[in-house]
């Protein structure tokens, strides 16, 4: 999953600096916002927050000409994902709205690998507090599995399977574009270290 997380956000980058031409670019960024927002409806929220961060890295967002072509409208449509997307306040809006979904979805799963993380760093057991025989006592941290268990329970909530017809064709060449952009943005990455 992380493989093809970081896969999707290299290939938005990809295909938005690619061209050189300030309107083929609007064009790409208008339609990855576009392609964001069905995300947003099929509450595909990993996807979503991938395209989401890939705007804000540096080599989108340094393009003001290209910005200044976007139409409004579409930046209108970003800000309103973006603020679903807000870290603020362990992106508590995000997970109200994750929160109140009928399956099938995909939760943004870093909320999920950070809640585990979080609970894992708790001791499986604790220590009594008392006098005599019980002083000392471990016992198991219930509370931790109790939190293991509600998070891990609420990603289960979420596996049921979307009703869309496959296209091999078309996963063909996203993966094989996956692969490209991979290639291209490593490059890119080496070539402004140096």
């Amino acid at each position: 999953m992380s493989t093809l997380s970081t896969d999707l956000f290299n290939l938005v980058i990809d295909t938005i600096v690619q061209h050189d031409d300030a309107m083929e670019r609007a064009a790409i960024i208008s339609h990855w916002i576009m392609i964001a927002h069905k995300c947003l409806e099929l509450n595909n929220f990993n996807s979503l927050m991938i395209a989401i961060s890939s705007f804000n890295h540096c080599s989108i967002g340094r393009l003001k000409r290209t910005w200044n072509i976007v139409s409004q409208k579409r930046k209108d449509m970003l800000k309103d994902l973006q603020a679903i997307g807000e870290p603020g306040r362990n992106f508590a809006v995000l997970r109200d709205r994750i929160r109140n979904l009928v399956p099938p979805c995909l939760p943004f799963i870093e909320i999920y690998l950070k809640d585990l993380f979080i609970v894992g760093g708790n001791p499986a057991t604790e220590q009594l507090p008392g006098i005599g025989e019980n002083k000392g006592k471990q016992i198991i941290n219930f509370d931790k599995h109790i939190q293991t268990a509600k998070t891990v329970g609420e990603l289960q909530r979420f596996q049921a399977p979307y009703r869309l017809m496959e296209v091999p064709e078309l996963q063909e060449w996203i993966l094989a574009q996956m692969v490209v952009s991979r290639v291209r943005v490593n490059v890119m990455r080496c070539m402004i270290r140096f």
